[in-house]
């Protein structure tokens, strides 16, 4: 063979076509020819068959038998002796084929082999055999053309899922795995089979601006594609014709001066648009969703472990962005779905509407070996004495005020539009409430700004401003107080944590809810261990800043991440195992998204995770409700984490009830009926343990008072 002429291995590989087609044709067109050889671009196909002598002008029509024959005696005489007269290329039986393929990562890898070997017609010889692993066993086809690179490779459930969403989907679906399952590589296996049919395919994909470095790095590490991180590199012309982007969706929606970009988004048409973290785009009233809805593209993949947050009209919006119209007028939706404005009525009935556009995969359901879960209540039994005083008299001091005004109401718009009458002044306590189970200076801000102002607004209307010189004393006199670890319990506890885990080289990450929380926190830990690295994680941060804080906290041997929820979702950490809940979440949803982050694939340890709780608090009451009167129920979803039923108990019940209750009890024995009575009658149908967080409260309902 010429310098010149194709490499042996595609002369293999037009060889093996044309064995295929002389089956069943005599002559075959130029373009049919060109279709059958998938593995390679139809311009080089040409060029190819051009420099081999064979007729590429516009309809001639290719003699199969000729061709054939012309096209296997440019091969090189020394190598003519691996093609018989009319034979195929020698592969192994499908047994054979079916002991290398991998189980998992550490095994042998469809994607390396023959590589190694010494000539290009054993690397034929290898894409030979993974088409016929493909043909005989169609679960593993994307796994059999070695779409990853290197020694990587997918896991069976990654390739089965990407399967069902290429092929029976048609590339339109809502892919909600558990959270760790990799869906990443689910949306780039279903990229990368659109690409190999299609070299010149388009794809946007759009993920959190946190995440997004995360996804450019595993597209380059498992499939050697290389994205720009940075679109200012690209002019508006560039932009337009790119063939494959990866955008936050805050970037891509744009606003302002960056509206340009999103005009430019909008008006290309897309072979693939991949939005990572769906349920951010679920309200049909905010930007995120109008967008998406405006892009034009053929194949649709939403990624989301949590598609219903608040209501059912979630899924709903979700559907509408996949397939537009596939569920109906939104009020035909409501008539025949929901009950009342968040519960799905018919939970079965709409599972199967859902099933042509929803692929779910629980962990159970693969054959990957996740981590042991172990949880550990931190239980807080004794505020200092300052942190008495401060919640006793705060306690005393909202009590007060609602007791006085507890007629007071407005109008609160819910996810229907509907309007619903509930008291400001409870929701706005409440988050004190939990503010200060949290760090008292994270109260003290909220009662001096949202509380102050409702206070000024009851005030205004009763004409008696008792309640508003009270609270300003009370401001007054405990901000100027000193709130460091020598007087706060529960960052004390943390300290003593740290330091166990510091000295154990343990990676940790502690999670918060609160800035101010995060910023003590922060302090308290950099003064204590000036040795080890004390990275901060927050939604403020600019994405150059939270990808170094990532790099940090991977590089560094002794390392605690302190996160908001702004890394709460989308991160890969399992080079860490342990997870800390300082401040434990209302939604259970987030909690497993936390858990997530470390409890993944790829994690090779028991994960730990920490559970913090104050005694007497609202924290505590939370946690009780929570975990002890709330079970796993089905939702549309089938067996998932209650998204509804939970949510609706989270907002509707645990705020109000448990807000009406703290604020009506006479004592701590008045608290404990109210509570039991919350739980047993207002969540009934919910009673019995919550799954997998039974572990981290007390199997009963004794309520204890701190420091007893």
């Amino acid at each position: 063979m010429t310098a010149e002429g194709p490499p042996l291995g595609r002369i293999l590989t037009y060889v093996r076509v044309l064995e295929r087609l002389r089956e069943r044709e005599h002559f075959v067109s130029l373009p049919s020819f060109v279709d059958a050889v998938e593995e390679f671009p139809p311009k080089i196909v040409r060029s190819d068959l051009q420099s081999l002598g064979v007729d590429v002008r516009a309809g001639a029509a290719l003699d199969v038998h000729a061709s054939y024959w012309s096209i296997v005696k440019s091969v090189p005489a020394a190598e003519q002796r691996e093609i018989d007269d009319g034979a195929t290329l020698s592969v192994p039986t499908a047994d054979e084929t079916l002991a290398k393929i991998p189980q998992s990562p550490a095994e042998s890898h469809v994607a390396t082999f023959g590589r190694e070997k010494g000539s290009a017609l054993a690397a034929a010889q290898a894409l030979n055999l993974s088409f016929d692993v493909a043909v005989g066993n169609p679960d593993l086809f994307l796994l059999g053309h070695g779409r990853m690179q290197g020694a990587h490779v997918a896991f069976r459930h990654q390739v089965a899922t990407a399967r069902h969403v290429a092929e029976d989907m048609k590339g339109l679906a809502i892919v909600a795995d558990e959270v760790g399952l990799g869906k990443t590589n689910i949306a780039a296996l279903v990229l990368e089979e659109i690409l190999a049919d299609d070299p010149v395919a388009t794809a946007l994909v759009l993920v959190p601006a946190n995440v997004k470095p995360q996804w450019a790095e595993e597209l380059s590490k498992f499939f050697g594609r290389e994205l720009l991180l940075d679109i200012r590199e690209l002019s508006y012309p560039e932009l337009e014709v790119v063939p494959v982007l990866l955008l936050s969706l805050d970037q891509a929606k744009g606003t302002g001066k960056d509206s340009a970009v999103s005009e430019i988004l909008r008006k290309r048409m897309w072979d693939l648009l991949i939005v990572d973290e769906a349920h951010d785009c679920r309200n049909a009233d905010r930007l995120r969703f109008r967008f998406v809805y405006s892009l034009r593209a053929r194949r649709r993949v939403l990624l989301t472990a949590t598609p219903i947050h608040n209501s059912g009209y979630d899924m709903y919006n979700l559907a509408t962005l996949l397939k537009p119209g596939y569920l109906g007028q939104r009020r035909f939706f409501a008539e025949k779905h929901m009950a009342g404005d968040r519960i799905i009525k018919d939970n079965d009935l709409l599972q199967q509407r859902l099933a042509p556009l929803m692929t779910r995969r629980l962990r159970r359901e693969t054959d990957i070996p996740f981590a042991k879960r172990n949880f550990k209540l931190i239980e807080i039994a004794e505020f200092k004495p300052a942190e008495e005083v401060i919640y006793d008299e705060l306690l005393a001091l909202l009590k007060g005020i609602y007791s006085r005004h507890m007629g007071a109401a407005a109008k609160v718009s819910r996810a229907s539009g509907m309007a619903q009458h509930v008291s400001q002044f409870v929701l706005i306590a409440m988050l004190v409430l939990r503010e200060m189970a949290s760090h008292p200076l994270a109260a003290l801000h909220t009662l001096s700004t949202a509380l102050r102002k409702r206070v000024e607004d009851l005030t205004s209307i009763t004409r008696d401003d008792l309640d508003l010189v009270k609270l300003d004393g009370f401001i007054e006199r405990y901000t100027g107080q000193p709130w460091d670890t020598a007087h706060h319990a529960k960052s004390c506890r943390l300290l003593d944590l740290a330091a166990e885990l510091f000295a154990r080289d343990e990676k940790f990450i502690v999670y918060v809810n609160y800035l101010k929380t995060h910023e003590l926190l922060m302090k308290a830990l950099t003064e204590q261990h000036p040795d080890c690295a004390v990275i901060g994680y927050r939604g403020a941060q600019d994405q150059d800043e939270k990808t170094g804080a990532r790099a940090a906290f991977m590089s560094e041997k002794k390392a605690c991440l302190i996160s908001t929820d702004a890394g709460g979702q989308g991160l890969n950490l399992q080079f860490a195992r342990t997870i800390v809940n300082y401040d434990f979440p209302w939604n259970p949803m987030r909690v497993e998204q936390r858990i997530g982050r470390v409890d993944r694939v790829g994690q090779e340890r028991d994960v730990s995770i920490y559970n913090f709780r104050t005694r007497g608090t609202v924290e505590e009451y939370v946690q009780i409700v929570l975990t002890n009167k709330l079970k796993e129920c089905r939702s549309v979803l089938g067996e998932f984490m209650s998204p509804l039923q939970v949510e609706k108990v989270y907002e509707d019940k645990l705020t109000m009830g448990i807000g009406r209750a703290l604020m009506e009890s006479r004592d701590a024995a008045d608290m404990r009926k109210r509570m039991i009575s919350l739980g047993e009658d207002e969540l009934r149908q919910y009673v019995g343990d919550y799954g997998q967080y039974g572990k981290i409260t007390p199997p009963d309902w004794t309520w204890r008072p701190r420091n007893q």
